[in-house]
């Protein structure tokens, strides 16, 4: 059904309601789109597709090329932009476009053959209802569901479908989530920058239309309401009218509290001023905020403290009310924000794992609202992490890529409104779970004892799933082993439309050099009234996005029961599952689609003829030769040889300054067995303040005893033994070990020093100075001048960084 149209006033009627003038631009009427010059003399700029041609008409709305980078510039020539549209991301494509202005950092597509609606994608997934976010300027209180009947829908006969195809998405750091999917809490807006982040320019961005809110719904949940608060988001200000908001409702102490003002009328001044109070304190503190790159934006800072006030500091105690206050000349009133102060972090508790093959389920609660953070890994140093923006007192976060049959060491962190942070580690010791044991081959399953370890995904709108039982499809009476066999429609229902995933249990073919799947099937694809798809595909996790074709089946038929060999050694050394993945979509036929049947599935393999080593030293400056049916030379700290041949080898050192070398190593590998070569590179301290003698008498001429571990010779802060550690001078005060942190383009930011060659060096982070976790691997000196990119800061993730050396 194409023939609706949603009319202009959809928009202007919501503005003229929200009290703004403005200049609408029609595309029919003048002929084309405008131009940046007819862009520029307006401070913010509403872009509206045509969102009731998509997919109805054939006509793809979007914006092309030239367009999207005029807007580009428009916005970095400090205008705002507000882009409201659903399919648009599927439209634009994955253009720079996309990120660069819409702030879009992941947008999962639908996979569907048919491009109907799924459920476990971005794309299509369907915005019925939204909720805004606390504290919010845009969306505080934003609570209802969209009206799409002005938009059409497909009209499949027994079927329909539409007419809400709005998207959900991922937005990226530099931007704030300000708008939800209800039920699910997926973004479906954002508003860019987020606060503190100064750009000359302002975007806001909803996945679905703005018209589909009630023009009559009571305040904030109608569209004049939200409309307004965008544009006041987009032009502080806006009119002359004061505004002032806190980039947080909530702080701790002591913490920095940013304010921004909004003013038109002080566009080009330079500065102006408000005032802080609070409960506390109820003189009030003057603080001068500065412009910004955004015409008539000011922001400014204060530090708050439980004592010790001072210049542009604010004494608070916990439970007191933070009141910021702008005098707006021109309305002749004040204009205010306020944010509480919280000191108490919330209290973790019940903190559970469940473990599957590829992912695990960790959950706990904490006594008041937070966030949830979960740090894990395959060792007490973690180094992953997995992250829930969702502030809520009940938590659950899924672990991902994980690998069948490991150990799994872990944390969980929660932050509340206010920046406290709680960290639960199980008394330091950390949590563990373990994963599930895979299937080893030779595997084979008959079907006929159960369904145990086998898992069926289908999307949105399925008619019928894989089911196992007694095939009775119109074209099997039996299965090829009775009585049980996998099917599509194992009863011959009538359906419409299915898209359904069968995944096998996970299969281990680590230890294989060769492998083969094997089953039994009957189809026939060749109906005219339907379309039909059969894959068989490997995955490595149940992202069915992630999947690869083995083999496809469609516009032909088996002569019954017949067998299927497909080879996987493209796959060895992993952990896989099979998936058989049928879809199935019908042109009005009235005899109901048979499906796709499967049988007796096996997978063989020819065992690996081959061991692994295992290098290890103490230092990172160590370096070895490995010689046997295999050579090796290599440095570093550690190394891992996977699939080393059977028989001898022979592991040699090269000499380390200070340090005494250790001996040549001799070792038999087997098939199958693990070999590990020890390095331990020793040294003489006559004086046992853990610094080689060698390097004391080259460096200082003798070993003395007062010369202990925390001895500062050149007073520089760092002591000697810390100076031989980091391979930097004890007697020059100049030569320390120290970062510099150098802002980059995109709001990245630059770690830089100066490093002793050899030397292992790695970045920990952290969101409270209290707990650090490794944020990089070892990264081993090859040059004197180290840097590593970091990337734009999160509001979520960690914001505190520092540099650890070895020798």
């Amino acid at each position: 059904d194409g023939s609706q149209l949603i009319p202009d006033g959809a928009y202007t009627n919501a503005l003229a309601a929200s009290g703004f003038s403005f200049a609408f631009w029609k595309v029919t009427d003048r002929g084309g789109s405008p131009e940046l010059a007819d862009l520029k003399p307006f401070q913010a700029v509403i872009w509206r597709v045509t969102d009731d041609a998509i997919n109805y008409t054939g006509t793809n709305n979007t914006l092309n090329a030239s367009q999207q980078a005029m807007i580009e510039n428009y916005i970095n020539g400090g205008g705002s932009f507000l882009l409201s549209s659903m399919e648009i991301l599927s439209r634009l494509g994955d253009v720079p476009f996309r990120k660069s202005v819409l702030q879009v950092q992941q947008f999962i597509v639908n996979s569907d053959p048919f491009g109907l609606p799924c459920g476990n994608c971005d794309e299509d997934f369907g915005v019925p209802a939204i909720t805004g976010r606390a504290s919010s300027a845009i969306s505080d209180g934003l609570d209802t569901p969209l009206d799409y009947t002005n938009y059409p829908y497909f009209d499949l006969g027994d079927s329909s479908y539409g007419p809400d195809f709005s998207d959900t998405f991922t937005p990226s750091t530099n931007a704030t989530a300000v708008v939800f999917e209800s039920t699910s809490g997926r973004v479906c807006g954002m508003a860019y920058p987020r606060p503190g982040l100064d750009t000359a320019g302002r975007v806001v961005f909803l996945s679905f239309p703005i018209d589909t809110l009630l023009a009559n719904g009571s305040p904030p949940n109608n569209e004049a309401s939200l409309l307004r608060n965008i544009l006041n988001f987009l032009v502080p200000g806006v009119n002359g009218r004061g505004e002032i908001s806190l980039d947080s409702p909530a702080y701790t102490a002591p913490d920095l509290v940013n304010v921004e003002v909004g003013d038109t009328d002080l566009t080009g001044t330079g500065q102006t001023q408000c005032q802080f109070t609070s409960t506390s304190s109820t003189n009030p503190l003057t603080v001068i905020v500065n412009e910004t790159t955004h015409r008539g934006l000011f922001r400014g800072y204060i530090t708050i403290t439980t004592n010790a006030p001072g210049t542009n500091r604010l004494l608070v105690a916990d439970g007191d009310v933070i009141t910021a206050r702008y005098f707006d000349a021109s309305a002749g009133s004040n204009v205010s924000a306020t944010a509480v102060v919280d000191l108490q972090p919330a209290v973790i508790g019940n903190v559970t794992a469940a473990p599957k093959y590829f992912d695990a389920i960790i959950t706990w609660t904490t006594s008041k609202p937070a966030d949830a953070l979960v740090q894990f890994g395959e060792s007490q140093l973690l180094g992953r992490t997995a992250y829930t923006a969702t502030i809520s007192t009940n938590h659950s976060v899924t672990l991902a890529g994980l690998v069948p049959n490991r150990n799994y060491y872990y944390q969980v962190v929660s932050r509340d409104n206010a920046g406290n942070t709680t960290v639960a580690n199980n008394a330091d010791n950390f949590y563990t779970f373990h994963t599930l044991l895979s299937q080893v081959p030779p595997w084979n399953d008959t079907l006929d004892t159960g369904a145990a370890n086998w898992t069926v995904v289908g999307g949105d709108g399925n008619q019928v799933s894989w089911q196992l039982g007694v095939p009775q499809n119109g074209r099997e009476t039996a299965a090829h082993s009775p009585p049980n066999a996998w099917g599509s429609n194992l009863k011959a229902q009538a359906i419409d439309y299915t898209d359904s995933y069968l995944f096998s249990p996970p299969i281990d073919l680590a230890q294989a050099s060769d492998a083969t799947l094997t089953f039994w099937h009957s189809y026939d694809f060749t109906s005219p009234d339907l379309i039909e798809l059969g894959e068989v595909m490997v995955a490595t996790n149940f992202t069915v996005e992630q999947a690869v074709t083995l083999n496809t089946y469609t516009n032909d038929a088996t002569a019954g029961w017949t067998e299927e060999s497909l080879n996987l050694k493209p796959y060895i050394g992993k952990t896989i599952m099979l998936v058989w993945h049928y879809s199935e979509f019908t042109f009005g036929g009235s005899t109901p689609p048979a499906g796709w049947l499967v049988d007796d599935i096996s997978v063989t393999a020819s065992n690996r003829t081959t061991g692994t080593l295992v290098i290890t030293n103490n230092l990172w400056q160590s370096q070895c030769t490995l010689s046997g049916p295999t050579n090796y030379f290599g440095a570093g700290a550690s190394t891992v040889i996977s699939n080393a041949p059977p028989g001898q080898y022979v592991i040699t050192y090269a000499a380390v300054p200070y340090y005494q070398t250790p001996s040549a190593q001799t070792n038999n590998l087997a098939v199958g067995v693990t070999v590990t070569f020890a390095g331990n590179y020793t040294f003489a301290d006559a004086n046992s303040n853990g610094i080689p003698d060698a390097w004391e008498m080259q460096t200082f001429g003798n070993v003395t005893t007062n010369r202990t571990q925390s001895t500062d010779t050149d007073r520089d802060g760092m002591s000697d033994y810390s100076e031989f550690i980091a391979g930097t001078d004890p007697k020059n005060a100049a030569s320390v070990f120290e970062v510099a942190a150098t802002p980059q383009n995109g709001n990245q930011w630059e770690l830089d020093w100066m490093a002793a060659l050899g030397h292992g060096y790695r970045i920990l982070s952290s969101t409270n100075v209290i707990s650090w976790q490794p944020y990089t691997d070892w990264i081993v000196a090859d040059h004197t001048n180290m840097t590593w990119q970091l990337p734009a800061p999160d509001q979520h993730g960690p914001s505190l960084f520092r540099l650890e050396v070895r020798p």
